[in-house]
């Protein structure tokens, strides 16, 4: 594992990491860990830093993982949180 620099958003914690896995192929991979607390502001300010710190990412070319605890009901379709995150991690990985 290898750190990867990002900005360090207000509202999380983010981790990033490129890992080189070496099984039958050499294989590299992107990972983002985080953590968001609940009273970690508004959520308007949460999803700009991390729809940055998903660009950053998106600047190295290697398949991507997210993981963490975003305190968000992603189950939920019906929540607007739920349906903004979708749409960032969709849009920021594509």
């Amino acid at each position: 594992m290898k750190p990867l620099a990002v900005d360090q958003p207000s509202t999380i914690e983010p981790v990033c990491a490129r890992a080189v896995a070496e099984v039958t192929v050499r294989s590299r991979y992107r990972m983002l860990f985080t953590d968001r607390a609940i009273c970690a502001g508004p959520a308007v300010v949460f999803f700009d830093e991390l729809g940055a710190v998903l660009k950053q990412l998106g600047t190295y070319s290697a398949p991507d993982y997210i993981t963490g605890d975003f305190n968000i009901r992603v189950d939920r379709t019906d929540d607007p949180h739920s349906v903004q995150f979708h749409c960032l991690v969709i849009i920021a990985l594509d």
